[in-house]
């Protein structure tokens, strides 16, 4: 198996209390059956609950992570992104 297949389910947005999961565009989940190749581009959508939206335009610190079995990282986006 390649070792980022299903990447696309394992990316958040990281709120601090929870994560906001990604998730594939419809329009695009359905070419992801390959199990030992990843596509190159990833069209993904956050399912932002309201009080998830209200916490993110709010907080101090918001990151984009990955916790993928075989690869974990985490971005802090800067304020100016997230204070808009």
């Amino acid at each position: 198996m390649c070792f980022t297949t299903m990447i696309e389910r394992a990316l958040g947005v990281d709120l601090g209390r929870e994560v906001a999961a990604s998730e594939p565009e419809e329009a695009h989940a359905a070419a992801l059956v390959r199990e030992t190749i990843t596509p190159a581009v990833h069209y993904l959508r956050f399912g932002f609950t309201p009080a998830q939206v209200q916490s993110f335009a709010v907080a101090d610190e918001v990151a984009l992570v990955a916790r993928h079995p075989r690869y974990e990282a985490r971005t802090v986006l800067p304020l100016s992104l997230i204070h808009i």
